[in-house]
C-alpha cells in the first residue's frame, strides 16, 4: 500500500466509528448507528469528559417548530432515515469513504463570507456593531446576540462545474478575523462535499477563521449529534421552482444560556449542538449575524454558479430566492426570539452586483422582516 493509501486508511479508521446498526438510504449512502459516546465529536481534546446534553435546558420563547408554511410558502421536507432511524442511544453518522476524503481535500479553508476571497462571492444581510469588523474587544452590550432563525426558501442552483458550490446560510460569529469563532447552518449544492448536485443540509464551524480548526458537518470532532433520524447531509425535497411553488424550512441556531452549548434545529428537529467548551469568543455570545448566500468557484473558471434561485431580487416572489421571518435573540431582552428592528444597524453586502444581489427588508406576507437575494452568476470577474 502506498504512503497516501495508508494515510487514507488511518483517516477512515479514525472517522468511521464502531456501530450498532447500519442503514442504507435511497441514494445508496450508508449511515452507521454509532453509540452517543462513541461519535467523532468526543475525540475533541476539550470534550474527552463531556456529558452529552440530549435537549436544551430550555427553549427560547418564540422558538417555532413551524417551517413557516403558508399559502405562499410550503414546507420543504427534510430527508429522514428509513424506518424509525437509529436505535435509542445511538446517532446516525454517514460512513466516510476514500472517495469522500479524496474529494474533500480540495475544500477551501477560507470562509466563503470573507469578502475578497479568491473565487468566493456573497450577497447577504450583515447585522452587528461597527458592521462586524472588529468585535472581539467589545464588552457585552446592546450588540450581543444569543441566537438567530429564519425561514429559508430551498432552491437547487445550477453549477457550471463539479468543483463549484452554492450555499444559503445563517451565520453567527464573534472575534477578529484570525480568531474568528463562527457557526454556519443552511443548505448547499456542493459536489465536492457530497458527491452530487442535490440540495443538502450542511453545517460548518471554526474557532480561528478556518486557519487550523473547524470543518463541515462531522468531518472533524466538534458537533455533537443528538437526533436519531436526521443527518447533516440530508436532502431537501421538493425545492422551489421558477414562477411555481415555493418551499422552505425554518433554520434556528441558539445558545443554551445555562450550558453555553450552541443548538441547531431545522423545523421541529433538534439535530444537535456545538459544545461551548470548543469555543473562545463564541462561548458567551455572538456579535455578528449574517443571513444570505455565497458561492465558490476555483480561480480560472470564467462562469460563476447561480446563487439561490438563480434570479435577481428585483424579480420578486416566485422568481427570486428569499429569507422570511428574520429573528434574533438580543441580550437583556429575555431569552426570546424577536423580530429585527429598524434601529439596528444592518449592512447589505454584494461583492459582484452584476452577478448577484440582495434586496431591502420587506414585509413579506406574515413574514414581517424578509428579503430577496441571489442571482444568475455567469461572468463576474475574479
Amino acid at each position: 500500500m502506498t504512503e497516501e493509501g495508508l494515510e487514507l486508511e488511518q483517516q477512515l479508521n479514525h472517522l468511521n466509528k464502531p456501530f450498532i446498526k447500519s442503514i442504507q438510504n435511497k441514494d445508496g449512502r450508508f449511515y452507521d448507528c454509532v453509540h452517543l459516546y462513541k461519535q467523532t465529536a468526543l475525540d475533541h481534546p476539550n470534550l474527552l469528559k463531556h456529558k452529552i446534553q440530549m435537549r436544551p435546558t430550555s427553549l427560547p420563547k418564540g422558538f417555532s417548530t413551524s417551517s413557516g408554511g403558508s399559502s405562499h410558502v410550503k414546507p420543504s421536507e427534510i430527508e429522514q432515515l428509513e424506518g424509525k432511524g437509529c436505535p435509542i442511544g445511538t446517532v446516525p453518522i454517514k460512513r466516510i469513504t476514500k472517495e469522500d476524503l479524496i474529494r474533500t481535500r480540495s475544500l477551501s479553508n477560507v470562509h466563503p463570507l470573507t469578502v475578497g476571497s479568491p473565487g468566493a462571492h456573497v450577497s447577504h444581510f450583515f447585522l452587528s456593531v461597527l458592521f462586524g469588523r472588529h468585535l472581539f474587544t467589545k464588552t457585552i452590550g446592546d450588540f450581543a446576540y444569543f441566537g438567530a432563525q429564519a425561514v429559508i426558501v430551498t432552491n437547487n442552483p445550477m453549477l457550471y462545474s463539479n468543483t463549484q458550490s452554492s450555499e444559503t446560510m445563517i451565520s453567527v460569529s464573534n472575534g477578529v478575523p484570525n480568531e474568528l469563532n463562527s457557526i454556519d447552518v443552511g443548505w448547499t449544492v456542493n459536489p465536492t462535499l457530497y458527491g452530487d448536485n442535490k440540495t443538502r443540509l450542511y453545517t460548518r464551524w471554526t474557532i480561528d477563521g478556518y486557519r487550523n480548526t473547524g470543518c463541515y458537518n462531522t468531518m472533524c470532532p466538534g458537533f455533537v449529534q443528538t437526533s436519531s433520524n436526521i443527518t447533516l447531509d440530508a436532502t431537501f425535497w421538493p425545492t422551489s421552482t421558477y414562477n411555481g411553488h415555493q418551499f422552505g424550512s425554518k433554520f434556528s441556531v441558539f445558545l443554551d444560556n445555562s450550558t453555553r452549548n450552541w443548538w441547531f434545529a431545522v423545523d421541529d428537529n433538534l439535530v444537535g449542538y456545538w459544545p461551548g467548551s470548543i469555543f473562545t469568543c463564541l462561548y458567551s455570545f455572538a456579535s455578528t449575524i449574517v443571513w444570505g448566500g455565497a458561492t465558490r468557484s476555483p480561480v480560472g473558471l470564467i462562469y460563476k454558479p447561480e446563487m439561490g434561485s438563480g434570479h435577481f431580487p428585483s424579480e420578486g416572489f416566485r422568481k427570486a430566492s428569499f429569507f422570511k421571518q428574520l429573528q434574533l435573540i438580543p441580550l437583556d431582552e429575555g431569552y426570546v426570539f424577536r423580530d429585527l428592528r429598524g434601529t439596528q444597524e444592518i449592512e447589505q453586502v454584494t461583492d459582484k452586483p452584476n452577478c448577484y444581489g440582495v434586496g431591502g427588508i420587506t414585509d413579506f406576507e406574515d413574514g414581517k422582516y424578509s428579503f430577496y437575494f441571489g442571482g444568475p452568476g455567469g461572468i463576474c470577474g475574479y
